[in-house]
């Protein structure tokens, strides 16, 4: 499971980065994200596990709910707007 996890940030690594730059990012995220404590401690699916994560917040995770790269798109879409009016 944890090469289809790597895939998945790879992936995402990919469409901002090169091939080596990408993959070398990639395997630092899953390196932080096998190695937070909040994730080795609270990363199943039980009760203690959604108590730890409602107290301790959840892990860190190297995939953004949303695409960072589209938050800034839409950011600098509505400065640039609003400058040119």
């Amino acid at each position: 499971m944890a090469s289809g996890r790597l895939a998945v940030i790879l992936e995402q690594e990919y469409e901002s980065k090169g091939l080596v730059s990408g993959t070398i990012s990639a395997l630092q995220k899953r390196k932080r994200e096998k190695s937070d404590i909040r994730n080795i401690l609270f990363g199943g699916s039980g009760i203690t596990s959604l108590i730890g994560k409602k107290v301790f917040g959840r892990g860190y995770s190297a995939t953004a709910k949303g695409n960072a790269s589209s938050k800034v798109k839409d950011a600098s879409s509505s400065v640039s707007g609003s400058l040119s009016a």
